[in-house]
């Protein structure tokens, strides 16, 4: 009899352990947390219209949400939250097993405005910024071009721990449109959803006609033209008409 119930102790300490350390390691996340699907391969992660029961939909593996409401008590061995979906927008109730927490997406900052055409700026070498994502190590930003989109992205930023960076010259062009946004990893290398996007447009600084002086060494057949230089001019063209 005391060999059972030592047994019976062993199995009862055994459960509670079990239990502590599914709940310790399950209870991880909170309302406001942005999450992915992740380690679901290709059998997605189910997304169930009640907390424990219900119709569900699978979710692919990368799908984003923001948790809304969680922990739930166990279901089938696991916590679920509560989560609205970023593809469909809907609200459903997952496992936790197989959400990773990500960082939130930072807020770009400038250059640009949130609407077509944007901002005009007139240097090629802007100054990139954004606010600091909780958790977040890196930041990682890409400029697209007119029409935009990931086929004319033309700057993907290298990874930077600060919250701004310059675009190094040689990338931009005047006369062009451009997009932006910016996006956080952490130390495990979980990517935040995209910030919010901003449009700029680049237009050549104007530049200050020269001021004309009097010629100078006139002969019969040559002389010289002199005028003062304007500090933002590469080259000057001289145009001389006969007086009829």
């Amino acid at each position: 009899m005391y060999h059972t119930n030592r047994w019976m102790r062993s199995i009862a300490v055994f459960f509670v352990f079990f239990c502590f350390a599914v709940i310790k390691s399950e209870a991880q996340l909170s309302a406001g947390d942005h999450v992915r699907v992740n380690g679901t391969g290709t059998d997605g992660l189910r997304a169930w219209t009640n907390i424990c029961s219900g119709t569900y939909i699978n979710k692919p593996e990368g799908t984003r949400g923001i948790v809304l409401q969680g922990p739930s008590a166990l279901c089938d061995g696991h916590y679920r939250y509560k989560i609205r979906w970023s593809d469909d927008q809907s609200e459903r109730w997952s496992a936790q097993g197989w959400l990773q927490k990500v960082p939130p997406p930072p807020t770009a900052l400038s250059p640009g405005s949130a609407s077509e055409p944007g901002t005009i700026i007139s240097t090629l070498t802007p100054t990139m910024s954004w606010t600091t994502s909780s958790g977040a190590t890196l930041y990682d930003y890409a400029i697209s071009k007119h029409p935009y989109g990931t086929a004319n992205i033309i700057y993907d930023a290298p990874l930077t721990s600060s919250t701004s960076h310059t675009v190094p010259a040689g990338r931009l062009e005047y006369g062009v449109r451009y997009r932006w946004n910016v996006q956080a990893l952490d130390s495990s290398g979980a990517l935040s959803p995209p910030s919010n996007l901003l449009y700029f447009q680049i237009q050549a600084p104007q530049i200050s006609a020269p001021t004309a002086y009097s010629a100078t060494n006139i002969t019969s057949s040559s002389f010289r033209a002199n005028w003062g230089s304007v500090s933002t001019a590469t080259g000057y063209r001289l145009d001389v008409s006969a007086n009829s």
